[in-house]
C-alpha cells in the first residue's frame, strides 16, 4: 500500500504504508481502515491529478481485498489444516460474538476447536469439514472412524 501511494505521489505514503501493515492485525476492519485513511490526503492534495487519485484510492482498497479475502485465508488454511471458508466463517462467528478480540481470537479458537473435534470420539466429521476434507465425509460408509 506505501509503495502504491508512493508511486503515485500521495504526501505520508510510507506512514500510510506502515499503518496498513500494522492494521491489518485486525481482520477484515483493519484493512477497511487502512483503505479509507488515505482518501482525505488524496483528494486535498491539489498536485495529484484526477485520474492518479482515483489510482491513489483504488489500487491499494484492490490489494487489501486480495490479501485480506483470498491470500491471506488460503495461507492460513493450508499452514493450520482450516479451509478458507471455515476461517471466515469463524471471523465472523467470534466478530459477532466477541467484537474485534473475538476477530483476532477467531483463528487460534477454530485450530483448538479442530484439535478437540479430531480427538472427540464421534466428533471426527465436524474435524473433516473444517479441514475441507468433504470425500471423507461423502464415503457411503460415513466418516472414517479412527
Amino acid at each position: 500500500v506505501g509503495a502504491i501511494l508512493s508511486l503515485l505521489g500521495v504526501p505520508l505514503a510510507l506512514a500510510f504504508g506502515l499503518l496498513a501493515f500494522l492494521l491489518n492485525f485486525i481482520p477484515n476492519v483493519g484493512s477497511l481502515i487502512a483503505t479509507i485513511l488515505p482518501i482525505p490526503v488524496v483528494i486535498i492534495t491539489p498536485e495529484i491529478s484526477g485520474a492518479s487519485a482515483v489510482l491513489a484510492i483504488a489500487l491499494p482498497a484492490v490489494v487489501q481485498f486480495a490479501v485480506g479475502s483470498v491470500i491471506e485465508p488460503k495461507w492460513m488454511g493450508d499452514s493450520l489444516g482450516l479451509h478458507p471458508v471455515a476461517i471466515l466463517m469463524g471471523l465472523i462467528l467470534w466478530g459477532m460474538l466477541w467484537g474485534i478480540a473475538g476477530m483476532l481470537l477467531s483463528t487460534p479458537i477454530l485450530v483448538v476447536m479442530k484439535i478437540l473435534f479430531e480427538e472427540l470420539e464421534g466428533a471426527q466429521p465436524l474435524a473433516d469439514l473444517m479441514a475441507g476434507r468433504l470425500a471423507r465425509l461423502r464415503s457411503p460408509e460415513g466418516p472414517a472412524k479412527a
